[in-house]
């Protein structure tokens, strides 16, 4: 029966995923494959009339199905070997051991040297890991930015610590329409609420060493540029316990952000954008109280203590 471009079902992590694309069939007639049968677990690859380019994807293609299958592989023994590839994913011999050298040399399997078979990595679980603890993150932190948007009615966005930038995670729109906001997933920590409120949660040799690495180019005409006055008001949020950005990053709007610890103690903040002509200073006062409730009745830790 011939493959209409439907690829098995695949359960990773939980998720189910079908997968509708073009099939082998439909990139084998760019390529010869005089050794290998046509082989429906490695479509997948979107077909191209230059016929490098799909050697290429497909090469990709037949690395990833291996590895699949080696991390799938758990009976009768742990692992696989190449002849067990070969045949799972008709391929020539001589191709899987490529194939399975290549990925070995990346990191991704290690062959055991008792039984000689092909198993995943510690790689591969770390990597896993790092997916699994993001998506716990977002899924214990999107409650509380969607009910701080819904109470507050301004966008609300929820910030990583990644060396010295902050990620953007996630971002729920409020009921208020906000027409100036940042696209970027990147965002510098100085010239942020949310960066800032980070920063403030670092001592004092750490923020030192960002400051000399770190040029305090201005965004707008609001940007902090002074080494100087970002400490001193980094001494002020410490005090506060919540960041403030007054058009320093984007000309006509105001954040308020206060920092938080999530799993592991990481750093992260959580921040209220809005117009700035909806963020006046007492509004921008309110919304802060506001949001430290709100993440204190979520359960999660606050990183700054505002100072009685």
């Amino acid at each position: 029966m011939q493959n209409k471009g439907v690829s098995p079902s695949l359960t990773t992590g939980g998720v189910h995923v079908t997968k509708i694309i073009p099939t082998w069939d439909m990139i084998s007639q760019h390529v010869e494959q005089p050794t290998e049968k046509t082989n429906p677990a490695l479509a997948g690859v979107v077909a191209s009339h230059d016929e490098q380019g799909v050697s290429a994807l497909t090469s990709i293609a037949k690395a990833f199905a291996v590895l699949e299958r080696v991390v799938q592989q758990q009976s009768p023994q742990a692992g696989a070997s190449v002849a067990e590839l070969s045949r799972a994913l008709s391929l020539a011999s001589s191709t899987t051991h490529r194939l399975l050298q290549i990925l070995k040399q990346l990191g991704y399997i290690r062959q055991n040297q008792e039984t000689s078979r092909y198993e995943a990595s510690m790689k591969i679980a770390a990597l896993g890991n790092v997916v699994l603890k993001q998506y716990s993150v977002k899924e214990r932190v999107l409650p509380l930015i969607r009910e701080a948007a819904q109470t507050v009615g301004e966008c609300v966005s929820f910030t990583t610590l990644q060396g010295d930038e902050g990620i953007l995670v996630k971002r729920v729109e409020g009921t208020r329409a906000l027409q100036v906001v940042t696209r970027n997933r990147r965002v510098p920590l100085y010239c942020t609420a949310a960066g800032k409120a980070m920063l403030a949660c670092l001592d004092a040799g750490l923020v030192n060493s960002y400051l000399e690495r770190t040029p305090l180019n201005p965004v707008t005409e609001y940007t902090i540029t002074s080494p100087a006055t970002l400490r001193a008001e980094i001494q002020q949020i410490r005090r506060l316990g919540y960041a403030l950005d007054r058009e320093e990053f984007g000309a006509g709007v105001r954040c308020v952000a206060v920092p938080v610890l999530i799993r592991n103690d990481n750093l992260a903040a959580i921040s209220i954008s809005a117009l700035a002509p909806r963020f006046t200073k007492q509004r921008m006062e309110e919304v802060a109280a506001c949001l430290q409730q709100i993440v204190v009745k979520h359960g999660v830790k606050l990183a700054l203590l505002p100072e009685s």
